[in-house]
């Protein structure tokens, strides 16, 4: 098998890479909806731009999934409203796509829904989940707890996680508004791409092991990530801790396995939440509203004439449709290392 040059970047069609990634899931092991559910989740954050979640994820991915043992998905508890899953240490994609389906049903019933989950994995860009409900015309909340890689303000011990977390808000066909962020300044997935393209951190994104800035991205990922907002940061990846995890009872962030450990199923926790527009207001008067907060926001004094004022979401909404229309770009040493692991697996399917 030739490698493509380091230099080289292979343009490839939506439908192409996410059949590409089910196949290299079925190789692994997973079912075939669960393959399906998984391929669609990464290609989506390509399609979006969130390259560092996308088909990148893939040789980790299917090195646990073949080597791990998974259970069924069971509800453990449940009433109107709320429900907490088992998620059998299955694919976290799986097990976030079922509870986001198991709470809209609930809003339909009662006007929200709120489901948690324990003993899943990575459940890569939270924004996949709020958006999911958003598409349904609910408003939509996905997090998820991590492996630790932020220690408590002012120490060094690594004990909290980046603890993603997502809000998806119905606004234009199409087009939902969107904020999807980790809790630290980056995601460890973009530290990950710098790393691997030999490139230097930009200051303030990581820590070494003592807790010390560092601009070498291998430092960083055997180090620590700054949290968003200093202090704030920490206070809000503990409070997505006391809701994921405490609620469904599960590992909290300082005992989730890291996801390079791929003997080993994680323990993530998560919590998605869906509301149904129409038991607070008119969907109507709410769209309304959002359109003049919308216009107000995009209108409102630059700080500089050069720069664009977007709404969230917005960016990755244009990059979608143009990714749709042209093709996800890929970098090198993406594509030669899902080649490698499917000449492992040994599944003819090749980028």
């Amino acid at each position: 098998m030739s490698a493509v040059p380091a230099d080289q970047k292979t343009i490839v069609a939506a439908p192409v890479l996410e059949a590409f990634a089910r196949e290299l899931l079925l190789a692994a092991g997973l079912p075939e909806d669960e393959s399906a559910i998984l391929a669609n989740t990464l290609v989506e954050a390509n399609l979006r731009g969130v390259d560092s979640h996308g088909v990148m994820r893939l040789p980790q991915y299917v090195r646990r999934f073949s080597r791990i043992t998974m259970e069924p998905i069971r509800v453990v508890r449940e009433q109107a409203a709320v429900a907490v899953l088992d998620g059998g240490h299955r694919p976290g994609q799986v097990v976030g796509v079922h509870a986001m389906r198991l709470a809209m049903e609930k809003a339909r019933q009662t006007g929200v829904g709120f489901v948690t989950a324990r003993h899943t994995n990575h459940f890569g860009a939270a924004a996949y989940y709020s958006m999911m409900a958003a598409r349904e015309g609910f408003i939509g909340f996905a997090a998820a707890t991590a492996s630790p890689r932020i220690a408590p303000w002012g120490g060094k011990t690594p004990l909290l996680g980046n603890n993603p977390w997502s809000v998806a808000v119905p606004f234009r066909p199409g087009f939902p508004l969107v904020v999807d962020m980790a809790l630290s300044v980056v995601a460890a997935g973009k530290i990950r791409q710098l790393a691997a393209r030999g490139e230097q951190l930009p200051p303030g994104w990581g820590l070494d092991r003592e807790g010390r800035p560092t601009l070498d991205p291998q430092e960083a990922l055997k180090g620590l990530l700054m949290p968003i907002g200093g202090h704030k940061g920490v206070g809000m990846s503990l409070i997505i801790d006391w809701l994921a995890a405490g609620l469904s009872e599960g590992n909290f962030a300082c005992d989730v396995v890291p996801l390079d450990a791929s003997e080993r199923p994680q323990g993530v926790c998560l919590m998605v939440a869906a509301l149904r527009i129409d038991a607070f207001l008119e969907p109507e008067v709410y769209a309304a509203r959002l359109e003049e907060h919308a216009a107000r926001y995009k209108s409102s004094a630059k700080s500089d004439e050069s720069v664009e004022l977007v709404l969230p979401g917005e960016l990755e909404h244009r990059t979608a449709e143009e990714r749709r229309r042209n093709g996800i770009p890929l970098p090198a040493y993406v594509v030669n290392s899902l080649n490698a692991v499917a000449e492992e697996l040994g599944c003819p399917a090749r980028i």
